[in-house]
């Protein structure tokens, strides 16, 4: 009875087939190593701002007549916004005009006449004290012109200002005022923002600065934009640092054709600091920290083999890997925690890196 019995256990324990059991398989998710172009970016806060942004105040004392645009509204250059009632300057510059007119016929006289008595002065017809005065009557009428004129310039600009125009192409904010109130010269009427083009600050530690430089590329997002990053170019690159804050100052132009941003408002800010093409990268995933060195499991043969490897830069989930790995090894991505050298495995799933390239065999190990 027990050698019977002991022959049933043998049984049971080798599956049938009266063997020891083989090494237990275990699942694992994948990716492929590839080359890519890696940027090696910087994160930082900075201040959306408006290129150019103006308040527009009047340059005369008038009553609004109309007004010719909608709050928020976008305006090219030139455009008429407002019209002050302007009969009162139509009437000053009409009268400035009719003194200088009068002015510039008077000197004209005067001026003819001291032509005729110059050939009497040489004739001694007249004497010196005589022309001396007649010329100096006409140098005073010319004085007279000249300040008729000025007159009525100023006359002409002051109509002018009457009509408030748009300094640059933008978008008129909020007005303070309705058809029928009195403005005095100074006084702030409306702003415009030309926000097609939108400038951030920001500030990098001072230990970035040798790799700081205009034409760089960057990103931002706004918190009114979530989600989305704008595409922008670093054009200044402060030349000193902040002795307080040890920080470099940079500023960047961000387009901003469709309005989405808005100039005040906060941004997170992406600064490429340099681009390194042909770079292989994993999912980051794939590191295992192990004492002093980093490792990840590779899959040949069905089996997850432990290998040390040197990384690089990090970005966005990736890692860059300098030596340990090339270009189209598959590596483990999830399931490493139970993996030894050498461990069979099955591939249960596949990394988005596979739909780059084409994936390694689904049934190793299995």
């Amino acid at each position: 009875m027990a050698v019977v019995a002991a022959a049933l256990l043998a049984t049971a324990c080798g599956g049938g087939g009266g063997g020891a059991a083989g090494p237990r398989v275990l699942p694992v998710e994948i990716d492929v190593a590839r080359r890519d172009t890696l940027s090696i970016e910087l994160s930082a806060v900075g201040t959306l701002q408006a290129q150019s942004s103006a308040q527009v105040a009047s340059e005369v004392d008038g009553t609004v007549f109309r007004i010719d645009f909608e709050e928020g509204s976008r305006v090219p250059t030139g455009k008429v916004l407002v019209q002050l009632d302007a009969s009162k300057l139509r009437a000053s510059l009409h009268a400035a005009e009719a003194t200088a007119q009068q002015a510039r016929t008077q000197a004209a006289n005067l001026e003819r006449q001291v032509q005729r008595n110059r050939g009497l002065l040489a004739q001694g017809a007249i004497s010196r004290q005589a022309f001396d005065d007649l010329q100096s009557g006409y140098q005073s009428a010319r004085a007279q012109v000249d300040q008729a004129e000025a007159s009525a310039a100023l006359a002409r600009q002051q109509l002018s200002d009457a009509t408030i125009r748009a300094p640059f192409p933008g978008r008129v904010g909020e007005r303070t005022f309705d058809v029928g109130d009195y403005v005095r010269k100074g006084d702030p009427m409306f702003s415009v923002t030309d926000d097609d083009t939108l400038q951030v600050r920001f500030t990098v530690p001072e230990g970035y600065s040798d790799r700081l430089q205009p034409g760089s590329s960057m990103q931002v997002q706004s918190p009114n934009v979530p989600g989305r990053w704008f595409d922008g170019q670093v054009y200044f690159v402060s030349p000193t640092v902040d002795p307080v804050n040890r920080t470099v100052t940079l500023k960047a132009e961000v387009p901003n054709l469709d309005g989405k941003l808005r100039s005040g408002s906060s941004a997170d800010v992406r600064l490429v600091l340099e681009k390194r093409s042909g770079a292989i990268v994993i999912p980051e995933a794939a590191i295992v920290p192990s004492d002093q060195q980093m490792l990840v499991y590779l899959v040949r043969d069905g089996q997850a083999h432990r290998t040390p490897v040197q990384v690089g830069a990090r970005t966005e989930g990736r890692v860059e890997i300098l030596s340990g790995v090339s270009a189209g090894d598959t590596v483990v991505t999830a399931g490493q925690q139970r993996l030894e050298d050498g461990t069979p495995v099955k591939i249960e799933g596949q990394g988005v890196g596979l739909l780059s390239g084409s994936p390694p065999d689904s049934t190793a190990g299995g």
